[in-house]
Parts: C-alpha cells; structure tokens; sequence
C-alpha cells in the first residue's frame, strides 16, 4: 500500500492517541535551544550521587553482577561516568512511570532537588520546566569520570 486517504489517516491518529500512555501525549513545551542545566544543578547531582558514594555503590554491584562478561568483553565495566549517571539517576527519574522512578529513593530525589516526572523528558525539561538562557554549550565525553567533567566546568 503507498498511502493512506485522509480519513484513514486520522482514524489511525485517534486510535493512537486513545492506546497511548496519558504521560506520552503531553507536547513538548521546552525548545531544545533552551534546554539546559545550571552549574548548581550540576553540583548538586555531583554532591547527592557521587560525594555521597551512592553511584559509586550501583557501579561496584553493577561490576560484582557482570564479572564473567565483562571479563569477556560482552560488557563494560561500570565507573562514575554520564553513562552510570543516565543508567541509575536520569533514566529513572525523567520516568513518570512510579516503579521507574523507584529506582531512585525519594530522598535522595528530594536531596538533588528532583521532582517527580509528570511525563516522559529529558534531564533538562524535568528540572528546567521551563527553559534556561542557555550562555554556553559544553560538550563532552560520557565515558570520563563525571569528577573530572565538573572540574573543568
């Protein structure tokens, strides 16, 4: 089949939109050139997760789990990297969905100052529902550890 008719189109729409999830239906209202994070909100990720050994913990047990393939080399090796930071914190609190968001106890939600998910977003639109004036963009490596890439900021 090339196309679908107009009429087509819109039933195929509507029953979509009445099979999906309530929190997959909202728009986004955040333009991705005022997407951001500030640097107290960076510090605070650092200080609640990093200082205060929890991610360290989900990273070590991550390890101890996978031992045989990481070994292998059929994973790597979990450290305090954006990528621990995006398995552990931001995947599961950007989740409306509560045994997600779970992951993650509220408080130690509530210490970073993250509130709860009202629809599936980015790390950015969940703490700046806003937008942010975006003055700089940074770029950089997820693999390094997330201390070094707060030092250099």
């Amino acid at each position: 089949r090339e196309s679908l008719s107009l009429a087509e189109f819109i039933a195929l729409l509507n029953k979509k939109r009445t099979s999906a999830p309530s929190w997959m239906l909202r728009p986004r209202a955040v333009p991705y050139a005022r997407r951001g994070v500030s640097m107290w909100q960076l510090d605070a990720l650092q200080l609640t997760f990093l200082s205060s050994g929890w991610l360290t913990a989900r990273c070590e047990e991550f390890n101890r789990e996978n031992r045989a393939a990481i070994a292998n080399g059929e994973m790597f090796k979990m450290a305090e990297s954006l990528y621990a930071l995006d398995k552990w914190v931001v995947r599961p609190v950007t989740c409306p969905e509560p045994d997600v968001r779970e992951a993650v106890p509220a408080k130690i939600r509530e210490a970073a100052g993250l509130p709860e998910a009202q629809h599936k977003c980015s790390f950015s639109e969940l703490v700046n529902p806003g937008g942010v004036l975006v003055d700089a963009f940074v770029s950089h490596f997820w693999g390094h550890p997330f201390e070094d890439t707060m030092a250099a900021l």
